[in-house]
């Protein structure tokens, strides 16, 4: 499909994810829940599956939901296998979810908040830097290069690949790096708190904390 270079790698890949801003127990206090009740409201939200750490904001992408149980569907996933979609930059992060959000957060007026994740990737990577010259499905704008990337990533994952260095289709010069496989990620962390703010010319992306 693509004639692509293997080779093992070590990165730290990074992503933007919405958690609560502080920890569970204190906001639960701090909205009157009783704090003998504290452990069961933990557990009854925890059947969600919403994530409330950096860790879970990772497994999060390898969990089946819905009914029949499908993982989460994108550029390199049709349902049928988990991806995780970090990216090497954090300007390419900001970019990624500026795209999906900025409607919404334009139309509604009100700041959207971020923690920015950390986590260490080791193993194998298809390197696709530069195959967009000849695979502009690589960074198709819409969903219609969808079809070629998802076949892509199970060509790759059948030949033992965890992870992709892929350009992004939202930043320039940006690598995103989906992973495959659970295993092959660890040390998860926060590393800032962040925001995007609308603004009359668009959405601006600070760092909090």
């Amino acid at each position: 499909m693509i004639d692509y270079g293997k080779e093992n790698r070590t990165n730290t890949v990074l992503k933007l994810a919405s958690l609560l801003p502080a920890n569970i127990d204190t906001i639960l206090l701090r909205r009157g829940i009783d704090p003998a009740n504290i452990a069961s409201a933990i557990a009854a939200l925890a059947l969600t599956g919403t994530p409330f750490t950096a860790r879970e904001a990772v497994d999060y992408s390898f969990r089946t939901r819905g009914i029949p149980p499908t993982y989460g569907r994108g550029r390199f996933g049709d349902g049928s296998h988990p991806v995780f979609y970090p990216a090497l930059e954090e300007e390419t992060c900001e970019a990624e979810v500026k795209y999906h959000i900025k409607d919404g957060v334009t139309a509604s007026g009100f700041a959207r908040f971020y923690h920015l994740l950390a986590c260490d990737f080791v193993g194998t990577v298809a390197n696709l830097l530069g195959k967009e010259v000849g695979h502009p499905e690589l960074i198709s704008p819409t969903e219609d290069g969808y079809p070629f990337c998802q076949a892509l990533a199970k060509e790759a994952r059948a030949a033992g690949v965890h992870a992709f260095h892929t350009p992004s289709a939202r930043y320039p010069g940006g690598t995103c790096s989906p992973v495959f496989d659970r295993p092959n990620l660890a040390n998860e962390q926060t590393v800032a708190r962040t925001r995007f703010v609308p603004t009359s010319s668009g959405l601006t992306y600070e760092r909090i904390t």
